[in-house]
């Protein structure tokens, strides 16, 4: 059977199919008018392309730069539809499902529908990358063919390696669909879900990337003693704190330490984009700076059984700080991997590098690759 898994990984890494540029004389329709939306509008607006309107479910008829954002079941969109417009599909969030988007757009019969991730790779000089999504000049590369080989054969259960299956085909055909769907039947609650044999219900739980406590606020509180939470953005950080004065809390008379700050490989300061969403993250050219901390600095007495990180990307420096206190205690991780594209293979190579002993688990959580969750236990 793993014979088979490994070589149904390796046709997928194989079968990279071409992107068809976009024809420059066709007229573009952009749907979402989020800010995704409005970057793909600033995008191909520079680059010479004609944008007639946005599509969105919210859309009635409004302006948004310049141009009218309407239904996409709507008589313009019926219009634009009989002008062969091209559909450029600049949504990705965890919330939306891409069936459903493809459903919506069905009620015409577009020219051509483009997925996100295409139109990102199409125009990767502008965009950069997005979260996972990046060039798939990426996957062809020889070493990291090799590479991903090899993490395919670490998942410890038939659910991982159907995601990580799902994963690879959304990369590689620049779709969302196989994950979409697989995200779809498969619900599971991020961080504790109650398919993975054994996972732990929390005593010393610290939170990297606490937010505004929402995590906290859905943790099992049975066996729940204490909590080290860390939030670098201010705005966030108030709001946590609020969250952990709740009932619950004062109830079972859970310990809470709350730290206004990031984490890293060290303790240090560093510029940060203070988003005042969950989605604030550690940047170079941000405008704010923050001090960060590494776990093993200021965790010292907390011998941690439950370690999570969303941090935005940094979960690779975050893991290097706190691996004495990994290798340590042992404690069950739920690492996010989806910010960046070789996350999905570097963390864990790093858990694993450090010979702990633990059994690797995959979850997707959210739909357009969003909330994919790296789980590791102590065998």
């Amino acid at each position: 059977m793993m014979d088979e898994y490994l070589l149904e990984i390796g046709r997928i890494l194989e079968s990279i199919p071409n992107i068809e540029p976009l024809n420059p004389h066709t007229p573009i329709i952009i749907y979402g008018a989020g800010n995704s939306g409005r970057k793909a509008h600033q995008i191909l607006r520079s680059t010479g392309y004609d944008v007639l309107g946005f599509l969105d479910q919210k859309g009635n008829g409004s302006s948004i730069e310049d141009i009218p954002c309407v239904a996409p079941n709507s008589d313009v969109a019926a219009k634009w539809c009989q002008q062969g417009a091209v559909v450029v599909i600049a949504v990705m969030n965890p919330y939306s499902n891409s069936s459903e988007i493809n459903q919506a757009l069905a009620h015409f019969s577009w020219n051509r529908i483009v997925p996100f991730p295409q139109f990102v790779e199409l125009f990767h000089d502008q965009w950069n990358d997005h979260f996972w999504i990046t060039h798939r000049n990426l996957y062809i590369d020889a070493n990291i063919q090799k590479v991903l080989l090899e993490t395919a054969a670490y998942w410890k259960d038939q659910a991982s390696r159907d995601c990580f299956k799902a994963i690879l085909q959304t990369r590689i055909s620049g779709r969302l669909d196989e994950l979409d769907d697989f995200v779809h039947q498969n619900p599971q609650h991020q961080y504790f879900p109650n398919d993975i044999p054994g996972w732990p219900t929390p005593t010393r739980f610290v939170d990297c990337g606490a937010y505004d406590g929402d995590t906290l606020r859905d943790i099992p509180m049975q066996t729940l003693q204490s909590v080290a939470a860390f939030e670098p953005d201010m705005e966030n950080f108030h709001a946590l704190v609020t969250s952990t004065q709740s009932s619950p809390f004062q109830m079972n008379a859970v310990k809470v330490l709350l730290w206004p700050c990031g984490v890293w490989n060290k303790s240090t300061k560093l510029k940060f984009n203070a988003a005042q969403t969950s989605s604030s993250h550690i940047d170079e050219s941000g405008n704010d700076i923050i001090q960060v901390v590494a776990l093993d600095d200021v965790l010292q007495q907390f011998a941690p059984d439950f370690i999570k990180m969303d941090i935005e990307g940094a979960e690779v420096e975050a893991l290097k700080g706190a691996r004495s206190l990994i290798e340590k205690h042992h404690p069950a991780l739920a690492i996010c991997i989806y910010h960046k594209p070789a996350h999905l293979w570097e963390i864990l190579q790093l858990i694993d590098s450090w010979n702990c002993g633990y059994e690797f688990y995959l979850r997707a959580h959210g739909f357009s690759g969003a909330d994919t969750v790296l789980y590791s236990r102590k065998c």
